[in-house]
């Protein structure tokens, strides 16, 4: 039946309708002083219908509607009579939040996607006869998830034999002198062993730690010591748009990946490579020492000016409403050179964690796209498998 709270002084505080000890009906709270607080629609214990909360001058605070217990339709939220944020949502999930699409890819295709990659195999990792075959196999899914995760072409992705023997021959050349170089000098060497491995060094990928192949890819993406944060050069390699063919290879510690391939024809035309991706990451493939980057094409922005970009990543809740200031980055770097698409932006926010359930609003500010101002806009949210 019906329900009433009373504030100290005798004033309404909360009228509300009750069913079998569940919430059913209109439900309206009241501020001290007797403007309303929030004013609902509940059935069988969940919100139907409209709901609003206001302040205690009567302003609003949340407008939305729900439909079985969670947001379905118009979202909006302010502060101080300031808008904060409008978002359409479909469902309890957020489709539109301030003018970006947040998630293009759900969490659920993300998992049955990364099952259907791990379940897939390259007919050279059953060659006979190759020890490092399975393991390549490995490296070529990884390659896969990372480029799936970045919305590039990953499916038809193969292992190349000949590229295989190349990353062996450079793996071997940098166990030999005992360190990475991309040009070493023959260190004694027949000169045609010696440039067969050279041409390797030189147009591969390479990574130095266990004695396991496998770990490398994982490195190319992190890229973020000293040496090639500025360039993310391993990642943009392995995000190649047009890379098709690859090859891997180890010896001792050494491992290296054959990437330069532009075999792929033809295909969607990209303008945006993110890593982390603009939508869900899952949290084990990626780190919160990670460098972020952003790869934007010709066609996506003109050439950026390293001076006027700036970069501001908010962590934003469940509601997907900016409250918090943005945080600090403790690196960001304009290049305009190296592999992949030709204009990389690169930040890294400092003093955040990537767990699952941590999201992101990320702004790149600064640009022009055909001489007119023009800022990138994306979430990112990162989630368990």
């Amino acid at each position: 039946g019906n329900y009433a709270e009373f504030h100290d002084d005798g004033t309404i505080r909360l009228k509300a309708i009750y069913r079998h000890g569940r919430l059913n009906g209109k439900y309206v709270s009241y501020h001290p002083g007797g403007r309303p607080h929030i004013t609902a629609v509940y059935e069988n214990g969940e919100r139907e219908g409209r709901y609003t909360e206001k302040d205690t001058r009567g302003r609003p605070v949340i407008e939305t509607t729900y439909a079985g217990g969670v947001v379905d339709g118009r979202y909006e939220e302010w502060e101080d009579g300031v808008l904060l944020s409008k978002q359409r949502w479909e469902g309890g999930v957020p489709v539109e939040v301030d003018g970006v699409r947040p998630y293009p890819k759900s969490r659920d295709d993300i998992r049955t996607t990364l099952e259907a990659i791990f379940n897939s195999k390259d007919p050279l990792e059953e060659k006979a006869g190759d020890p490092e075959a399975f393991g390549r196999g490995e490296c070529l899914r990884h390659l896969k998830i990372y480029r799936y995760l970045s919305d590039l072409p990953y499916a038809d992705m193969v292992l190349d034999e000949s590229l295989n023997a190349y990353a062996d021959a450079g793996a071997a050349l940098c166990e030999r002198i005992g360190r990475l170089e991309h040009t070493p000098a023959n260190p004694g060497m027949p000169e045609d062993a010696y440039q067969y491995a050279y041409h390797a060094t030189s147009s591969s990928n390479l990574y130095m730690g266990l004695e396991e192949i496998v770990p490398q890819v994982r490195g190319y993406m992190d890229d973020s010591d000293a040496r090639n944060i500025d360039a993310v050069g391993h990642r943009r390699w392995c995000l190649n748009p047009p890379l098709l063919k690859v090859g891997f290879g180890r010896a001792g510690r050494f491992s290296a990946m054959m990437c330069q391939d532009r075999s792929r024809k033809g295909g969607p035309q990209i303008d945006v490579v993110a890593f982390p991706p603009r939508g869900w990451m899952p949290a084990y493939w990626f780190g919160s020492h990670i460098a972020w980057s952003v790869s934007l094409s010709r066609r996506a922005i003109d050439e950026p000016d390293p001076s006027k970009v700036k970069i501001s990543v908010t962590p934003i809740g469940e509601d997907h409403v900016r409250r918090a200031p943005p945080v600090t980055l403790n690196h960001l770097k304009v290049n305009t050179s190296g592999a992949g698409l030709p204009y990389c932006i690169i930040f890294r926010p400092a003093g955040i964690e990537t767990v699952p359930g941590a999201r992101f609003w990320v702004e790149i500010s600064g640009l022009t796209k055909k001489g007119k101002p023009y800022t990138m806009k994306y979430v990112t949210g990162f989630f368990e498998l």
